[in-house]
């Protein structure tokens, strides 16, 4: 992992040629260690770790506009596959149809605890970007050469991601939320 300067291309950005789920399973447990460094005694010792969540974030946006389709989808999950024994012919026209894409996931995995939602990867990106605000707020200078040393461009940035994850489509139907909340007026 690079935990060098968050505005200078890093060197893992390109090693893999895609993400995978195990890269995300990867991401949350360095995003669970920088939070548990984080509430720590000293905030700053969470820099580094903090530092590495956005750059693997970024690398995700490089792969997948939507980053949700890596965990949020079961037949992306290793393991979770149950089309891989159904025959093509039956399975092409029940993939296609509206019924499938509303019903709920959960009902084709009853006992996968492993699905998470849509909203999962910016809730990560989003909140390390906050917290890298923070610790920017209290010293400017641990922002490294590039970077912003401004807290309110982090949290800002924290603000739009965040907002993104609430207007994936697959949480609106393909439709922004604006859109919904305007359909909902007499």
């Amino acid at each position: 992992m690079d935990t060098s300067s968050l505005a200078l291309k890093g060197t893992q950005t390109t090693s893999k040629s895609t993400c995978d789920y195990e890269d995300w399973e990867d991401l949350k447990d360095l995003f669970s260690k920088a939070v548990e460094q984080y509430e720590g005694n000293d905030a700053s010792d969470a820099l580094p770790l903090i530092r590495g969540v956005i750059h693997e974030c970024h690398r995700f946006l490089l792969f997948y506009q939507d980053p949700s389709v890596l965990f949020s989808i079961p037949h992306n999950i290793p393991g979770h596959s149950p089309e891989a024994l159904t025959p093509p012919d039956e399975r092409q026209p029940r993939d296609w149809t509206v019924e499938r894409s509303t019903e709920p996931i959960d009902k084709a995995f009853p006992n996968c605890k492993c699905v998470e939602p849509p909203t999962a990867f910016h809730a990560i990106f989003g909140t390390a970007l906050f917290l890298f605000g923070n610790l920017v707020a209290q010293d400017p200078s641990v922002a490294l050469e590039g970077e912003p040393d401004s807290p309110s461009q982090y949290w800002l940035a924290a603000l739009d991601v965040f907002e993104t994850g609430e207007n994936l489509p697959t949480r609106t139907s393909g439709h922004g939320r604006l859109l919904i909340h305007l359909r909902k007026l007499p």
